[in-house]
């Protein structure tokens, strides 16, 4: 929803006629505030959603790109800035904390629309596709990379930015009822495919979840069939019984799934383990499941639980992007 945000926000000003300034973080070093992959997007007047890693730093680009704007120059340059007054190389950013972050600035106009329109629609429906920046502008592609961003460059003059569209990881949250609810309402507001699975028609508290970017209604036995690029998904199984929890768990100890979460106390979470058979309890040995749900902080409601449920998700996922970093330095 963070992504469609961003895409909206852009799509209906130029959709009115105006330009916008796009603000792309295309690679990054270790200790940087800006992230490759965060965006900020504004208007000459200065309206703005997104971000670059905040500070002085986004507050010059702003006043920078938003005057270059209203003078209709088309925009379209790489910036080098390092976050340290002592850096012998790059152009300061004004922050001092460390490390370095390499940006694209692209204005953006009517010309643009058709891409911007269809890498929006490509985040709502998460399709698989990409969006492209070069030094020719912007553009939208069907399939994606391996890795969810790249950037390649033969100086300033030649470079490529690639990004995945839509969100890298999925949290599939089963069960509708409160915990559910709360915890769509909070993964809404990250970086996170949010789905959503119960089996019940007609709950309320599930038919007026807008927070979830998808939503199946369908038999517990039937969630391992919908679930794609389980090393990128997290699963939290929050359902209203000890049966349905060991239904879905049934289906997801086959898959190679990023996060197993069961909310309950640890007799439940026996009474489930037992009703296992002999195959599905040599599947559950090799995963990382994760009971009781959530980082311990004394949760007593279900909101409260929920926070404690996407801390865990967020270490779990940040910890296998460092990981995955990790292994890609050593590669070079």
């Amino acid at each position: 929803m963070k992504e469609h945000s961003l895409w909206q926000f852009i799509r209906d000003r130029l959709t009115a006629g105006e330009r916008v300034m796009l603000l792309t973080v295309v690679d990054h070093e270790k200790g940087s505030p800006g992230k490759s992959g965060f965006k900020l997007a504004f208007t000459s007047d200065q309206k703005c959603v997104g971000t670059i890693g905040g500070g002085i730093m986004e507050h010059s680009m702003i006043g920078t790109y938003s005057g270059r704007l209203r003078s209709d120059e088309n925009i379209c340059e790489i910036r080098y800035m390092v976050h340290s007054p002592k850096a012998k190389h790059g152009e300061p950013s004004g922050l001092s904390c460390a490390g370095s972050q390499t940006m694209c600035a692209l204005s953006l106009g009517k010309k643009d629309l058709p891409a911007v329109t269809a890498i929006d629609e490509a985040v709502v429906r998460h399709t698989a596709s990409k969006m492209i920046i070069t030094e020719k502008g912007i553009a939208y592609s069907g399939g994606r990379n391996s890795n969810h961003q790249q950037f390649q460059s033969s100086g300033l003059s030649e470079w490529i930015y690639e990004e995945n569209i839509g969100s890298e990881f999925t949290v599939c949250i089963i069960g509708g009822g409160h915990v559910g609810n709360a915890l769509s309402r909070i993964m809404a507001t990250l970086d996170f495919h949010v789905v959503l699975y119960d089996d019940r028609h007609d709950l309320p508290m599930v038919m007026d979840n807008f927070f979830a970017d998808k939503k199946i209604i369908a038999p517990f036995s039937e969630i391992g069939s919908t679930i794609f690029n389980a090393e990128k998904t997290l699963a939290a199984i929050v359902t209203s019984n000890a049966l349905s929890d060991a239904v879905a768990l049934q289906q997801l100890l086959p898959l190679p799934l990023l996060y197993i979460g069961i909310m309950g106390v640890e007799a439940k979470i026996e009474r489930i383990k037992n009703s296992l058979n002999e195959t599905e309890k040599e599947l559950l040995a090799k995963q990382r499941i994760f009971t009781p749900i959530g980082l311990e902080i004394g949760s007593a409601t279900a909101e409260e639980i929920a926070v404690s449920i996407a801390a865990q998700l967020i270490k779990v996922k940040n910890e296998s992007s460092m990981l995955r970093d990790i292994k890609t330095t050593v590669k070079k």
